[in-house]
C-alpha cells in the first residue's frame, strides 16, 4: 500500500463513522448480505448484490449496517451477523467448502466496499431469485438484468 492508498482508506474510513459506522462494520454487513443472498452465484452474481447494497446506501444516504439489516431488505439476514460467519476458524468448521470459498469472495468484495473501492456493476436498486418467487414490485422494473438465478432492476419507489 502506498501513501496514497493509505490516505483514500482513511477518508473512507472517516466518512463511515461520521455515518456511525466503522470500515469493519460496513465490510462484515455487506459480506454477510452478500452471502445470504447471492453464495451459491458466480462472482458476477455476488457483485451485483454487492451494487444493490451499495446502491440502496448511497440513494437512502444510509450505512451499509442499517440498509443490508432493514427489516424485509434482504432474506435470510437476521438481526446481525452471526459470530461464526466473522471468526474465521469457526466458519471454516462450520460450512463445507463451496460455502467457506463463498464467504471468502462475500468478504474480498465487502471490503472494498467498505474501503470505497467498490464500484457498482449496474444501477440496481432490487434483485429476486427468480427461481424461488416473483415480487409485488417486479413488474415495476426498470433497466431488468438477469444475472444468474436473480433478476435485478430499478424502482422508482
Amino acid at each position: 500500500m502506498n501513501k496514497t492508498t493509505i490516505i483514500c482508506i482513511s477518508f473512507a474510513s472517516i466518512a463511515l463513522m461520521a455515518l456511525g459506522e466503522t470500515p469493519q462494520q460496513a465490510m462484515y454487513a455487506a459480506a454477510w448480505g452478500i452471502y445470504t443472498e447471492a453464495r451459491g452465484e458466480s462472482i458476477p452474481g455476488k457483485l451485483a448484490i454487492a451494487s444493490v447494497i451499495q446502491n440502496r446506501a448511497q440513494i437512502k444516504n444510509r450505512t451499509i449496517t442499517k440498509t443490508v439489516f432493514k427489516p424485509k431488505a434482504f432474506s435470510g439476514v437476521g438481526l446481525s451477523v452471526p459470530e461464526w460467519f466473522i471468526i474465521d476458524r469457526l466458519a471454516h468448521q462450520s460450512l463445507h467448502l463451496r460455502d467457506y470459498d463463498a464467504r471468502q469472495e462475500c468478504l474480498w468484495i465487502a471490503q472494498a466496499i467498505a474501503e470505497n473501492r467498490f464500484r457498482a456493476t449496474g444501477p440496481w436498486t432490487h434483485n429476486y431469485a427468480h427461481d424461488l418467487c416473483t415480487p409485488y414490485w417486479a413488474p415495476c422494473l426498470e433497466n431488468v438484468t438477469v444475472i444468474g438465478g436473480h433478476t435485478f432492476g430499478t424502482t422508482r419507489f
